[in-house]
């Protein structure tokens, strides 16, 4: 297997900085006391997007993404006008808004999201762009087709759902799932030229799930946060998802970021 440690053939890519929180609570502040407005406008290199927030911690999300700033700007940097990027994973839509800026009128980008209160959130975010090219698909995304219970946490990022919830989620709800194969296959939505994919310790369901997909050249970059301590609860190794990959012809290098670790695939 050819995962590449601590080697990045991509220099532009590299951890973010880290955020400042009292520049977001005076950011915040600015908006709602003296603009009284919740609309909060953010760049990424030429691209210039807008999301709605509710709190500091929304400013910090939409500026530094999780630490992700970098990875998503590289990502853009990929995408090809006409492309079609299927987002698994969404939340909000801060890397769906994006990669669709990038992609073009002509393009597309499936941003699946199963929560509904943060598909709500998401379809605001692209209403306040007046992106006509991101499409929300409420449900999860595995390697099966059914129903599934969903835990969600309390943040208003809602970025914690997950199939794999602890006993200390609040709420699990059932959603409606699907794998990618299947959902090229029916033709519902378009081929992906692009994946990414953030689910928060599924990301070996939904690779399993895609193995005809990842056959296809037109599929060319991959981009998957791994959860490995997710992962290991469920008898998974970290060196196993990526075999996935690397067994379809992508080449693959990690980003360590905290518990967690991103892993670019490319061909």
């Amino acid at each position: 297997m050819t995962l590449k440690e601590n080697v990045n053939p991509l220099p532009s890519i590299e951890r973010a900085s880290r955020p400042n929180a009292n520049l977001a609570r005076l950011r915040f502040l600015w908006l709602k006391l003296v603009l009284r407005t919740n609309v909060y406008h953010t760049q990424l290199g030429h691209l210039k997007a807008k999301f709605e927030v509710e709190n500091p911690a929304d400013i910090i999300l939409a500026d530094y993404m999780m630490g992700e700033r970098n990875l998503l700007r590289w990502t853009c940097s990929q995408m090809r006008k006409g492309d079609v990027i299927w987002d698994i994973g969404a939340n909000v839509g801060h890397w769906a808004i994006f990669l669709g800026l990038s992609v073009g009128a002509n393009g597309a980008v499936i941003a699946f999201e199963p929560y509904d209160k943060a598909a709500h959130r998401l379809h605001r975010n692209i209403r306040i762009n007046g992106l006509d090219n991101v499409t929300v698909a409420n449900l999860a995304v595995s390697d099966t087709s059914g129903v599934v219970k969903l835990s969600v946490g309390e943040h208003s990022s809602y970025r914690r759902s997950s199939l794999f919830g602890s006993n200390a989620d609040k709420k699990r709800l059932l959603v409606e799932q699907s794998s990618v194969d299947a959902l090229v296959s029916s033709g519902r939505y378009p081929h992906p030229n692009a994946i990414k994919v953030d689910v928060e310790g599924a990301e070996h369901m939904v690779l399993r799930g895609m193995q005809r997909t990842m056959c296809d050249a037109r599929l060319r970059i991959i981009v998957c946060e791994i959860h490995p301590a997710v992962l290991s609860q469920q008898g998974v190794a970290m060196d196993e998802v990526v075999g996935l990959l690397v067994d379809k012809g992508f080449e693959c290098f990690q980003i360590p970021r905290g518990k967690e670790i991103h892993v670019v695939a490319y061909r």
